[in-house]
């Protein structure tokens, strides 16, 4: 320092210039440097701030129109689930004591009272005997002639291919009904062999036959088992093909009918909704120009995506295979665990509204955040701890 700041050789400015010019321009380095990096964290600290900003605005907003899609799809699942609570009670009130009740042959067990005799009589009972189970008609459409060409008449029917013929369907048989335990009655099955030989009789074909919709018989369908095995709940069952089309993928939405009285086993309800239906349903609803909705099943079966063409695929997808989706097994597992709807009865349906509204992911692939709703929603009122409440989504 003594040889450099303070050298004799140079003049006193020049002396000072070095000795406090030096230390100045060390400070600012000095000062400039910490200020970089000052600058350069706050940045940094910014930018995840903002991030942080921008990933819960679009969670938030993305729990919103999930909610949003979620409520458009109930309110129309809920019209056919009230149609066929209807169904199930006019089946109810006209199939009392079915079929081995002394007073079942008199209508003596149907709620409805004759303003003439006083007797129960079922309305619509005709002097000429029982109201027939079939049109008297002769059939002309057999299995060897069930293509021909219905003239210009194809057009009516919703999806036909272009030959103008009505497809066949394929039968999963009825031995189900004669194995399977009736749940109304445990020492009993849905159908007694005595009911299982008349259907056989009737027209039941084994299972994987084709058949043509005249001969149509609804315990062949796989809708009608899932009810009749389970009839303590509203079933939704597909997407499948319909059997009176082609190619044509429908949902159907019923219950099993088992008789108030003797607790056999009646019948099965349905009403369908076309998946185009669905889809139209999704959408209408406007969730983000980067964003898509879907509609996936409780066992992983797609219902509604853009990655699945339902106009020509002959097979559903699951959830694995919506690879733009990036929800894979494990992911769609977390999704359905966020209530568990078999032993958690501690919510209602604000609660679990909030839940759902309140809980998303990241996609498989970490590019896309991912939120759920349980669809149908749960009923306003629902209370999990009340006598017979049950909810759980199909």
């Amino acid at each position: 320092m003594v040889n450099f700041c303070l050298n004799k050789e140079h003049s006193i400015k020049r002396q000072l210039l070095v000795a406090f010019g030096s230390s100045v321009v060390a400070f600012f380095g000095i000062a400039f440097a910490v200020c970089l990096v000052g600058i350069s964290s706050a940045g940094s600290e910014t930018k995840s701030s903002a991030r942080h900003s921008l990933s819960d605005q679009a969670t938030r907003s993305l729990g919103l129109s999930s909610r949003y899609v979620a409520e458009s799809l109930s309110k129309k699942f809920d019209n056919l689930y009230g149609l066929n609570a209807i169904v199930e009670q006019i089946v109810l009130d006209r199939f009392a004591g079915y079929p081995d009740s002394a007073n079942y042959g008199a209508d003596q067990e149907v709620p409805f009272v004759d303003s003439v005799t006083g007797l129960n009589k079922y309305p619509l009972a005709s002097a000429d005997g029982d109201l027939p189970l079939d049109w008297d008609v002769t059939g002309s459409v057999t299995y060897d002639t069930y293509q021909q060409d219905v003239g210009s008449r194809w057009s009516w029917y919703p999806a036909q291919v272009n030959d103008g013929t009505v497809p066949p369907y394929t039968s999963i048989g009825c031995a189900w009904a004669n194995e399977a335990t009736n749940p109304r009655s445990s020492g009993k099955k849905i159908l007694s062999n005595e009911d299982y030989a008349v259907q056989n009789g009737a027209g039941c074909r084994a299972a994987g036959t084709s058949v043509i919709r005249r001969d149509y018989n609804v315990l062949e369908r796989g809708w009608c088992r899932l009810q009749a095995e389970e009839p303590d709940q509203f079933h939704t069952d597909g997407p499948y093909l319909d059997a009176f089309s082609d190619n044509f993928w429908i949902m159907t939405f019923g219950k099993g009918v088992y008789d108030r009285v003797t607790n056999e086993f009646i019948g099965c309800t349905g009403s369908d909704v076309s998946i185009e239906q669905v889809v139209a349903i999704i959408n209408e609803v406007k969730i983000g120009e980067t964003s898509q909705a879907a509609l996936i099943k409780w066992d992983g079966t797609v219902v509604a995506s853009a990655e699945w063409d339902y106009e020509t695929s002959a097979t559903t997808m699951t959830v694995e295979q919506l690879i733009s989706l990036g929800v894979n097994e494990a992911l769609y597992e977390d999704i359905k665990n966020v209530v568990d709807f078999d032993s958690d009865h501690n919510y209602d349906a604000a609660t679990l509204l909030t839940k759902y509204q309140t809980t998303h992911f990241e996609s498989s692939n970490n590019e896309k955040f991912v939120s759920a709703f349980p669809v149908p929603l749960p009923p306003p009122n629902y209370d999990p701890k009340a006598a017979g409440a049950y909810y759980k989504p199909e």
